[in-house]
């Protein structure tokens, strides 16, 4: 045909050169990635960080050893000057300790702003000029081995399981950080994912203050519903994500701001474990919860199920009777702290009106992410429909 030989031509040597860039251009990037992840033990002791400075290597530089979440014992460098957070919280909690200005590189999903996700929304102009180290989010955790060989941070914080970060630290020549998988706030791995963290980027102090501020938040709830006589009220939250949008069917039990308020929760009976899923409907109904939560940003679907069985929502109590209320959804890349806090205390007010009648949630919102993130955030949630506030299933009016 004419083709055979078109690939190569002679040189005016007589010798063999390449006629196709593009074939060029791949072997060449083959060469430059298998000298990344080769030489990374190379580039540990040798190569610079991104700031300019040596890791490691110099009489000033020491090293902390610690055990992480996954019980892997982790020797990290003091001081810590460069972070990259991979994995569900993982970004959020570096962000909590006020470290962002130390984060050389984000999972590609931290670059697109999500007002629901409050530490990328408040932190997304910063993200947004740092490179990629991997997909992140929704589509999983992939990490980018040669661009984290190549950016060299002190330490990789992530939400990874022991051999995937084992596997990964002896590619990348890095020390690696686990921490756990938790969904909770007030809960111990919670606190411990805070410390590990803290221990880890040497910021144990604001780790501390972190922990105490929670606790603090956790010992106000409780303060405030104790003495409370039995049987306590019952209620139950529709519309909660997991795997994408739920209508009034997508609930979860063990849902901590009933929980923290002393609230019986009508999906925890019959649940095999805590967490979300699909009800059986008539469930609730022969419940007949005293209060109806639903997380705000499904309320169309389940206004969408209202229109399809009218007579249904009729015949649940709290719906005809208009108790019915929105929460703020608090998980996006796990859990929000601050926005499930703040539902604490919107379940509080609706349930407990005299207890916490000098509560504003969306208030007590903005103080939370102040402390935590460095900014208010619930102007910002409200403008794109997420908010506190009564509604009426059985009209036709959001």
């Amino acid at each position: 045909m004419g083709h055979a030989n078109a690939g190569k031509v002679r040189g005016s040597s007589g010798r063999r050169a390449w006629a196709c860039p593009a074939r060029a251009a791949r072997v060449l990037a083959s060469v430059i990635l298998a000298c990344a992840l080769t030489g990374a033990s190379l580039l540990s002791s040798c190569s610079p960080s991104p700031s300019g400075q040596e890791r490691s290597s110099d009489a000033a530089s020491q090293t902390v050893t610690l055990t992480d979440c996954a019980g892997r014992t982790v020797e990290v460098p003091r001081p810590c000057k460069s972070i990259v957070a991979i994995g569900g919280t993982s970004l959020r909690l570096v962000s909590y300790l006020q470290a962002v200005d130390r984060v050389v590189g984000v999972e590609e999903a931290e670059h697109k702003d999500v007002v629901s996700c409050p530490y990328r929304h408040v932190n997304v102009k910063r993200f947004a000029q740092l490179p990629t180290v991997g997909e992140g989010g929704s589509k999983g955790v992939f990490p980018n081995e040669e661009a984290l060989a190549l950016l060299r941070p002190d330490v990789v914080i992530a939400n990874v399981d022991r051999d995937t970060a084992d596997t990964l630290q002896q590619r990348i020549g890095v020390p690696v950080v686990c921490i756990a998988v938790d969904e909770g706030v007030f809960t111990e791995g919670f606190s411990e994912n805070v410390r590990t963290v803290g221990r880890a980027i040497d910021s144990e102090e604001r780790a501390a203050e972190v922990v105490g501020y929670v606790n603090s938040i956790k010992e106000d709830l409780a303060k405030r519903i104790a003495g409370l006589p039995e049987p306590r009220p019952t209620a139950y939250v529709a519309g909660v994500n997991f795997r994408g949008g739920h209508g009034f069917d997508g609930t979860e039990a063990g849902f901590s701001p009933f929980d923290a308020c002393g609230v019986t929760n009508i999906a925890d009976e019959g649940a095999l474990k805590p967490g979300p899923y699909t009800i059986d409907l008539e469930k609730v109904a022969a419940a007949q919860p005293s209060t109806v939560f639903v997380e705000s940003g499904n309320l169309g679907l389940v206004r969408d199920d209202v229109k399809e069985n009218r007579a249904y929502f009729q015949s649940i109590d709290a719906v005809a009777k208009g108790r019915v209320h929105t929460l703020i959804a608090y998980r996006f890349y796990m859990t929000n702290a601050e926005v499930a806090m703040a539902n604490c205390y919107e379940v509080g007010r609706v349930v407990y009106p005299d207890r916490f009648a000098d509560v504003d949630p969306m208030a007590k919102l903005d103080e939370i992410s102040t402390f935590l993130l460095g900014a208010p955030i619930a102007a910002d949630l409200e403008a794109a429909g997420y908010s506190f506030r009564q509604v009426d299933l059985l009209s036709d009016e959001d």
